[in-house]
């Protein structure tokens, strides 16, 4: 009688990217990949997805999505796995071992140093043997997460006076004015669920200066960041809402022209309704093209900013 070899079985692997940096454990073996384990009967890929990655690591992802598969022949161990790849959204909690039978490190890495040696599946996924072919925003950048806009949320105003007192107090002499900038500052406004703050310093030496501090609150240092005389810091800030800090010297033409944009949707409730309308629209038609999202806004920007100059 002909004995036929075992069937494949199934793993789920999760990408989990917080602050650019991927979410990677190291199994007793040695080996790292992503948190991830067998489909359970019964289990869809986003809740094993899910499941793996608050077992093994504390941290509770949201938005699951379907990223790729990969063939994963172990030839020495006679074992055989069609890994499902999916990617979540992180939330603030604090990344632990959770599962310490299965678990002996885990950390975050930058997509130019990570950790060695790796999984034979997570070798596959950063390599062409996937179905479908290697998507194109892989290795890295990890697929785009999508752009959510939401309706306004009164607590805004609150959250960014918050961090703001933080921050007043942290910064100390080296902040002269801190405003509250982007969508989240207008009243009825909808938008990404992110609190954009804006520093205004007499010499950005003094922000440099203070950076350390700024990332023992959590924040990432990004320098310019495209942005010539910005420093730019982004911190996570949960599952309601991030944080994106940035920081000119008084006087800058990016304050006074971030302020104009702001205080004229204000003050025009039906200018501010024109704008949410639109963003909505964007985000519907482009819900994983930041840059097209970006652009379909800035005609709208431009007609704001150059009613609200002064003459």
């Amino acid at each position: 009688m002909t004995e036929w070899p075992k069937a494949p079985q199934v793993g789920v692997g999760c990408i989990v990217v917080r602050a650019g940096r991927l979410l990677l454990v190291r199994n007793h073996a040695g080996y790292w990949s992503t948190p991830g384990g067998h489909l359970d009967f019964g289990e869809t890929p986003a809740e094993c997805a899910a499941r793996e990655t608050e077992e093994e690591t504390g941290v509770r992802i949201s938005d699951v999505e379907f990223v790729a598969i990969t063939n994963d022949v172990f030839e020495e161990r006679g074992k055989h796995y069609v890994t499902i790849w999916m990617r979540g959204e992180p939330d603030a909690a604090e990344a632990v071992i959770g599962d310490a039978d299965e678990i002996g490190e885990l950390g975050w890495f930058e997509p130019a140093a990570l950790p060695s040696p790796l999984h034979l599946y997570f070798q596959n996924l950063l390599s062409t043997r996937c179905l479908p072919p290697r998507p194109p925003n892989l290795p890295f950048p990890l697929p785009v997460p999508r752009v959510r806009v939401v309706p306004y949320q009164e607590d805004w105003p609150r959250m960014f006076e918050s961090e703001r007192e933080a921050l007043a107090t942290l910064l100390g002499p080296a902040v002269e004015r801190i405003h509250h900038i982007g969508s989240t500052s207008v009243p009825g406004l909808g938008a990404k669920p992110i609190i954009d703050i804006l520093v205004e310093s007499a010499d950005l030496v003094r922000i440099d200066a203070a950076t350390p501090l700024l990332e023992e609150r959590g924040y990432d240092a990004r320098g310019e960041y495209g942005i010539p005389g910005r420093r730019y810091f982004s911190r996570r800030g949960g599952p309601e809402s991030d944080v994106h800090l940035h920081a000119f010297e008084c006087g800058s033409g990016h304050v006074e022209r971030q302020l104009r944009f702001r205080d004229y949707l204000r003050s025009h409730p039906a200018e501010a309704a024109r704008y949410d309308a639109l963003k909505a629209k964007l985000a519907q038609a482009h819900p994983r093209d930041r840059r097209s999202y970006q652009l379909g806004k800035a005609a709208f920007i431009r007609k704001i900013e150059e009613r609200g100059r002064p003459y």
